[in-house]
């Protein structure tokens, strides 16, 4: 009996992780964000990408950061903020802090190279809307063929 409940609190949680994935306002979605720092006069660009919890930057990807799970706060009244941690081996620790309103973001990326010098960059960017995909033509129906009457 004991194993039987067991089962059922666990399949109970794996249903609510669902849920609460699939409410995340981030999922699904790419951002267009624009990086800036002191140090740099021309900002980055970068496309970030969240999908089923998980937090993609192709920017940094090449530096060794690889995709993270992200959490995500919502508050009364207030924004949608969400964090994550990418770790690279070679590059060290890549801290994001971003706040969702409507179709813009904002936030810090906070980069901890392995020497210990420490790079944060500020962004903003909107949400990326792809276009419908046209819908296929349906053929119209071809004429019947007169039928003759005996």
């Amino acid at each position: 009996m004991r194993g039987i409940s067991g089962l059922m609190g666990l399949v109970a949680l794996c249903m609510l992780g669902s849920v609460a994935l699939a409410a995340s306002p981030l999922d699904g979605t790419q951002w267009q964000i624009k990086l800036t720092t002191s140090a740099v006069t021309t900002p980055s660009e970068d496309r970030i990408r969240f999908e089923k919890g998980r937090f993609t930057s192709p920017l940094f990807k090449p530096k060794g950061f690889s995709t993270s799970n992200y959490t995500l706060t919502e508050e009364k009244d207030g924004p949608v903020i969400w964090e994550t941690m990418q770790t690279s081996e070679a590059e060290g620790t890549l801290s994001w802090h971003g706040e969702l309103g409507g179709d813009a973001m904002h936030g810090v990326a906070s980069w901890r190279k392995s020497d210990g010098v420490v790079v944060n960059y500020n962004f903003a960017g909107r949400k990326v809307v792809e276009p419908a995909a046209p819908k296929p033509k349906t053929p119209e129906p071809k004429p019947k063929a007169p039928t003759r009457s005996p």
